[in-house]
């Protein structure tokens, strides 16, 4: 296993990373949840890169509290399996269509959902992308006990990912 002291996002640059009250909240975004308590700069690579460097991934959990745009659009390359947090606010519900939006653009991707403190699916299999944007709107957090979960987004013919 190899451990880099490294954040992603769409460009090889330096940014500062934000650090908040509640220590398990880390991001590149100074905007997001919680007050900033401090900050470091950070080497900055993108997906791409690392693909180059250690090969494709079967699998990329990406937890990166509201990035996960930024990472994706450092990629060109499917992966066959991803996994992204999503948060119910408008603000994130539209980072998250955004970064669907792109993912829709390089392959054929199917969704589905798992709310925070859940174990399984919400859906019994997976729906094509296109039409999980159409449901992944305000109207959820009148279902959902939760106002934020996973997202798990698999290549269509992925068997390695069946349903």
């Amino acid at each position: 296993m190899t451990i880099e002291g490294i954040a992603l996002g769409d460009k090889i640059e330096k940014r500062d990373i934000f650090f908040r009250e509640f220590d398990q909240v880390v991001s590149l975004r100074e905007n997001w949840q919680g007050s900033v308590v401090g900050k470091t700069e950070v080497g900055v690579s993108t997906l791409d890169e690392k693909i180059r460097q250690y090969g494709k991934p079967d699998y990329c959990k990406i937890d990166v509290e509201g990035w996960e745009l930024f990472v994706l659009k450092g990629s060109t390359c499917p992966i066959d399996m991803i996994s992204i947090e999503y948060h119910l606010n408008d603000d994130e519900i539209s980072n998250t269509k955004n970064t669907l939006e792109h993912l829709s653009a390089i392959a054929d991707y199917e969704c589905n959902i798992r709310e925070w403190g859940k174990s399984v699916f919400s859906f019994d299999h997976f729906i094509p992308l296109d039409d999980f944007m159409d449901h992944f709107s305000k109207d959820l957090d009148i279902v959902w006990q939760t106002n934020y979960g996973e997202l798990f987004i698999k290549a269509h013919n992925s068997a390695k990912w069946a349903s």
